[in-house]
Formats: C-alpha cells, sequence, structure tokens
C-alpha cells in the first residue's frame, strides 16, 4: 500500500510549487482517504515582506478525481502554544487548486504553521483528515 502511494504521488508533477521560498514552510505532500483509494495532496507555503500565501492541490486515483472540503488556520507558536492568527475556508479538488494568502502577517521570529482540516462535505461536519504544513520561523 505504501508503495502504491509513493508511486502515485511520485507521478505527479503539481505537488511542488513554484511560489515556495526556502524562508517558509515549502511543500508538504500527503494522502487524503476517499473510497476508491489514497488521493495524493500536497500543502505548499510561501511568504514575502507581508503576506503568507497557502496553495493545497489534490490528485486522483486512476480516472477518479477528487473533491474536499476545508478550513485552514494560519498559526504562530508563543508562550508554550500554538494559537491562531487567521483562518480561510474553501474547497479543493483535482482541477482546481486552492490558493490563499494571509495578508499583513507581524514578523514576531516565531514559528509558524498552517492547520488545515478536510472536510467530504460542505457543512464540514463529515471529518477526513488534518494535516500541518512545515514549520518555519516568521
Amino acid at each position: 500500500m505504501i508503495v502504491a502511494f509513493l508511486t502515485v504521488v511520485g507521478s505527479f508533477g503539481f505537488l511542488g510549487n513554484d511560489k515556495a521560498s526556502a524562508s517558509a514552510g515549502g511543500c508538504n505532500s500527503f494522502g487524503l482517504p476517499s473510497g476508491v483509494g489514497t488521493m495524493p495532496a500536497s500543502i505548499c507555503t510561501s511568504e514575502d515582506s507581508s503576506d503568507v500565501n497557502v496553495t493545497l492541490k489534490s490528485g486522483r486515483v486512476g480516472t477518479w478525481e477528487s473533491l474536499y472540503y476545508w478550513s485552514m488556520s494560519l498559526q504562530r507558536y508563543e508562550n508554550g502554544a500554538w494559537g491562531t492568527i487567521g483562518s480561510r475556508t474553501g474547497f479543493v479538488s483535482t482541477d482546481s487548486p486552492s490558493e490563499r494568502t494571509f495578508t499583513n502577517v507581524g514578523k514576531k521570529d516565531k514559528s509558524m504553521r498552517v492547520k488545515v482540516n478536510y472536510y467530504y462535505d460542505s457543512g464540514r461536519t463529515d471529518f477526513v483528515k488534518t494535516v500541518y504544513s512545515n514549520k518555519w520561523t516568521r
């Protein structure tokens, strides 16, 4: 199963992101469960002087396409805990990646990450999985 997943993930060139910079978290690939197998997916983060950018992508298993709804939190580690400093919602599908920007994010030399909860339904009640981006310092 793991070998099959790595083969499927490795065949998708979309799992990287040209916008990701060395100073942000970069890209993290993972799988999302579905009724036909594990869908390859990725989360990529990048930043500039004032903003943090996040891109979510999902692939397909064979000819089966994917559609997931999500809620996203930009988090900063302060005082011994992860705190949410911004949130977004949306959906991602095989043919429609999600790109979101958190604007005017202050630089405090603290650890940052993005937390994403995936759901099967638009009401965000049928939970699938929680995924975290790579951490970086901002």
